[in-house]
């Protein structure tokens, strides 16, 4: 898989050309470097051979035009569309910034990847910008996140929570879903359970033994 690879004096990353993986992350710190991405399990295992790309390569963070089912596009219809499955073509590389453009359209736009660094911060900026094309599509980053120890997530504003229509898990042999489906919530801290019950899921883990 080849690797595209970008630092500053705080952080080293890699982003990949088939899928756009951002892996690996390293934040330099006082006491240690920190690695905090995730990696499936399976990756150095064999796999079957038409298993999408994402899935065959799974880790670090990730961007889904859509995020979820591809059942919007009808041209794609690999989990997560073709910015998580396809090939980014490096446009720019210098000490500061890596840029990608997405062979392929999504919904008739072009799609451009821009990662950057700035000099002395530990942070990892990311853009995804979509030119021309026309349509509506739920997206999302897919950030995986190995904790160890607690961690700490910042979000931008808070516009809308809920649950989908099903449940994540419906058959009883292979897990539970404790939330109530469907469902609104103003707020993570109180969200509606099966029972008459109600959850706080601005802390991880939450409900043991459920999804």
């Amino acid at each position: 898989m080849t690797q595209y690879p970008l630092e500053n004096d705080r952080v080293r990353l890699g982003v990949s050309e088939q899928g756009g993986f951002l892996d690996p992350v390293t934040f330099q710190t006082a006491r240690a470097d920190v690695s905090p991405m995730h990696r499936a399990p399976w990756l150095n295992e064999p796999l079957e051979h038409d298993l999408p790309p994402m899935l065959k390569g799974l880790r670090g963070d990730f961007f889904c035009a859509p995020f979820g089912d591809s059942d919007l596009t009808p041209e794609e219809s690999r989990p997560h569309g073709l910015t998580a499955n396809g090939v980014w073509h490096n446009t720019l590389n210098n000490s500061q910034k890596l840029e990608f453009t997405l062979e392929g359209k999504v919904l008739g736009a072009t799609v451009t990847k821009r990662i950057h660094l700035n000099p002395g911060e530990a942070v990892v900026y990311q853009e995804h910008l979509f030119s021309g094309g026309a349509g509506h599509l739920p997206l999302g980053h897919h950030a995986m996140l190995r904790a160890e120890g607690k961690l700490e997530l910042g979000f931008s504003r808070w516009v809308w929570g809920g649950t989908p229509k099903n449940a994540v898990e419906s058959d009883p042999q292979r897990g539970h879903s404790s939330l109530r489906y469907p469902q609104a919530f103003a707020s993570l801290s109180r969200v509606a359970l099966e029972t008459a019950e109600y959850a706080d899921l601005t802390h991880f883990p939450t409900l043991e033994g459920s999804e």
